[in-house]
């Protein structure tokens, strides 16, 4: 394969910055699937220093599957439903704030999340990018056996706060509504990468409420446990944004924590979410190997 990425490392077990690629203008496809390589091997990657106006950042989520609709919660660019826009400051403090995998309250969560910087604080507003397959694979062997076959429900977790306004009444009726909308899910707790194979936890303190099959103590004493493990920071990345900076997740397999630290100051992403990871669905790609 002939490409032009230059992929640096960042940490052990999460993480590389990309270089030698402009995503303002249309990507070979020799490009392409090295760039979705260095994804799926490194689960969140880099690249600074791009433009990436409205219709090349859809073109690019498009080359690796279908975008999402527009987000049911967060406003979007006019003309570009699909991209979200997320804005925090002042009048909007930002939310995201607590480490999470994207929606995981739904039966077929999205595979990836392209993000793009627009304006960035002064000092503050980093990201934070966990690895669950690194996390698993520190797990105590007796641990991992217990948990094959386990399973969680996840539900809409921290989003119960846009319906949690007015009197007990009209409070309950709305929030009944939204967890029909949005819906619950139940998901194994150990997964496996469709791509890489490498065996990856599916919790997160957002939206995983409870583990199937447990009492309620025994569920939380279990939950409680793993997220001691797996926030150490032996399987984490910190990332510092500069403006044009693009950042991509495999949102499979890691979770990520935005920090809130930078008020007064502004805060402006674009962001598209991609359903579906067609190479893998097509099988143009060979497993990666797991080391």
């Amino acid at each position: 394969m002939k490409h032009s990425l230059v992929v640096t490392q960042l940490t052990p077990s999460i993480g590389a910055e990309i270089t030698g690629i402009d995503l303002s203008k249309p990507l070979v496809q020799d490009d392409a699937d090295a760039l979705y390589e260095a994804l799926v091997d490194h689960q969140v990657v880099f690249l600074r220093d791009q433009q990436l106006p409205p219709e090349r950042h859809l073109a690019l989520a498009k080359s690796f599957g279908e975008p999402e609709a527009p987000h049911p919660v967060y406003k979007n660019i006019e003309g570009f439903e699909q991209i979200t826009v997320l804005a925090n400051g002042p009048k909007k403090p930002p939310s995201t704030d607590g480490w999470h995998t994207d929606v995981t309250f739904k039966t077929t969560p999205p595979f990836s999340t392209i993000l793009y910087a627009c304006e960035i604080p002064p000092v503050g507003g980093d990201t934070l990018w966990l690895s669950m397959s690194a996390a698993y694979n520190a797990l105590p062997e007796g641990m991992k056996s217990d948990l094959e076959g386990l399973r969680a429900v996840h539900d809409m977790g921290d989003f119960r706060n846009n319906f949690s306004h007015g009197d007990a009444v009209t409070c309950g009726e709305e929030l009944a509504n939204a967890h029909q909308r949005f819906g619950n899910a139940l998901h194994p707790i150990v997964q496996t990468h469709p791509v890489t194979g490498r065996k990856f936890l599916y919790i997160n303190p957002c939206f995983t409420k409870h583990v199937a099959g447990m009492k309620a103590q025994e569920s939380n004493r279990l939950l409680a446990y793993l997220y001691d493990h797996v926030y150490k920071p032996d399987y984490q990345v910190r990332f510092k944004w500069t403006e044009g900076t693009v950042a991509m997740w495999d949102n499979r397999c890691t979770q990520h924590y935005a920090t809130a630290d930078y008020l007064p100051h502004t805060r402006l992403m674009h962001r598209v979410t991609v359903i579906n990871d067609r190479r893998a669905d097509a099988s143009k790609v060979k497993p990666l190997k797991t080391g």
